[in-house]
């Protein structure tokens, strides 16, 4: 269930800027002031919606599984062939 609580949060985060703007869009009808509200309502809810993903985001780690280990730095890496097999300046029939 805590992976479907991190998918919705961009759903939160547009619900958020769409309702404060809509809010600021109401109060713009009222008082005839376009497009002031609307904007103010953006930026707000574009602020309270970042707030909250970032809020959430930052618990994310903490609800993971630990089951990930990263691969040994220490190895040594694998020898990488750079021999042509169409190469046959190496053949016994030369």
């Amino acid at each position: 269930m805590s992976s479907l609580r991190h998918v919705n949060l961009g759903f939160e985060l547009v619900a958020a800027v769409v309702g404060f703007a809509a809010i600021g869009y109401w109060i713009d009808r009222a008082t005839e002031s376009y497009p002031r509200w609307t904007v103010i309502g953006a930026v707000l809810g574009i602020i309270g919606g970042l707030y909250n993903l970032i809020r959430e985001a930052l618990k994310l780690p903490s609800t993971l599984d630990n089951k990930y280990t990263p691969p040994d730095q220490t190895s040594q890496p694998t020898e990488i062939r750079t021999d042509d097999p169409h190469d046959h300046e190496h053949d016994a029939d030369n």
